[in-house]
């Protein structure tokens, strides 16, 4: 076999080590190392296609179990969105995952507002300004985010654009809109205008949401 055969034939996957001591200083040969290498670990870097969720990249600490719950997805449908992770019990920092959005994830509740898909480049600060509502209201409203600092593009959120001020509650069992008002320090009148949506005041019902503003 000729030098040129042997170098055509050559598999820098295969053999990475360099045994020609003799050259270890020759920075052009070590780049040249650097990029096979690169090369034979791309499959442990690929990132996925995501077109019903969003992408995420593994912290330190992180678990699919972990990431599953943060994110309000099964496990189930985390594993199934990462079908280029061999071993679902081993992953890294740095690795790039796929959350699917609206798999097993409940809408919050929104009856003082509407819900809004967060949208690339969305922050709680300028989903609040864009609506006209105070931030920690937003923040208050959507207890389903665990840090309210760091939202995805797909999430589903509530704006309370009903209670622009104000901090909800939901109704419990043996309330009445005179005991909640005495509960929070407000006006009747001013709990039963904070909510139009109350069809009658005298008739509520526990899981119902409620705005209550603040006070003046």
């Amino acid at each position: 076999m000729t030098d040129k055969q042997h170098h055509d034939h050559h598999d820098p996957c295969k053999d990475r080590k360099d045994h020609d001591h003799g050259d270890w200083h020759d920075h052009h040969k070590k780049h040249k190392d650097r990029h096979h290498r690169d090369k034979c670990n791309d499959t442990d870097t690929q990132v996925p296609s995501c077109p019903q969720g969003f992408l995420y990249t593994v912290q330190p600490g992180d678990t699919m179990f972990l990431i599953a719950q943060r994110f309000g997805v099964s496990l189930q449908a985390l594993i199934n969105a990462n079908p280029q992770i061999p071993n679902p019990n081993l992953i890294f920092p740095g690795q790039v995952i796929c959350v699917p959005t609206g798999v097993g994830a409940p809408a919050p509740t929104c009856q003082v507002g509407f819900l809004y898909t967060v949208q690339p480049g969305d922050t709680m600060f300028l989903i609040a300004q864009r609506f006209g509502v105070n931030l920690n209201s937003l923040i208050a409203f959507n207890p389903q985010v665990p840090n309210p600092s760091l939202i995805f593009p797909g999430q589903v959120l509530c704006v309370p654009t009903g209670c622009p001020n104000g901090q909800p509650y939901t109704v419990q069992p043996g309330d009445t809109m005179f005991l909640i008002a005495q509960r929070f320090g407000i006006s009747l009148q001013a709990l039963i205008n904070a909510n139009p949506q109350v069809a009658n005041p005298n008739l509520i019902f526990p899981g119902q949401q409620l705005c209550i503003p603040v006070r003046p």
